[in-house]
């Protein structure tokens, strides 16, 4: 079973279990307060890796956490946001045995998903869409008017996907 995430203001998310998506969604992050990110991924990884003596869980256990990642950021702000939210990401991801975390760099992932290293959210959404039947879309450009925190669902499914390529 492995997590992926495409981190952003709403940290999209998608759980795999032997190459099958399981589930997926957003957390709204918190701007103000790092713990209260922590505690949202503590829960959220809590809710997949199989916890000890708990027969009923919903997964076989943890096996990777993977991240799309960021190398330049023109927006300074949202560069600064990634790496915060990306490191409570490790640090969970450690508390878990699952550390190191692997990233997909995103023109490597708009390659894979689309043959397209400069797709668009559009494009992405489309790709995630096509292969899973997610009833996801792009905030412009797409066939119906999607959000953001679908545009960051779209592309951690991707990301999953990738991991299990």
């Amino acid at each position: 079973m492995i997590l992926a995430f495409d981190v952003a203001q709403s940290c999209g998310w998608a759980a795999f279990d032997s190459g099958t998506l399981k589930a997926y969604g957003a957390i709204r992050l918190a701007k103000a307060d790092p713990l209260i990110n922590l505690e949202k991924l503590r829960g959220l990884f809590d809710g997949w890796a199989t916890r000890e003596g708990e027969a009923n869980h919903m997964l076989t256990g943890l096996g990777g956490v993977f991240v799309e990642g960021v190398a330049f950021s023109r927006f300074r702000d949202a560069h600064a946001s990634y790496w915060r939210v990306r490191t409570l990401i490790e640090i969970v991801a450690a508390e878990h045995g699952c550390y190191p975390v692997t990233e997909v760099n995103t023109s490597t992932l708009k390659k894979w998903a689309t043959n397209n290293g400069r797709a668009s959210k559009a494009e992405m959404c489309a790709a995630a869409r096509e292969r899973f039947s997610v009833d996801l879309y792009a905030r412009t450009d797409d066939v119906k008017k999607g959000s953001k925190a679908q545009e960051d669902q779209a592309d951690a499914i991707l990301v999953g996907a990738w991991a299990n390529d």
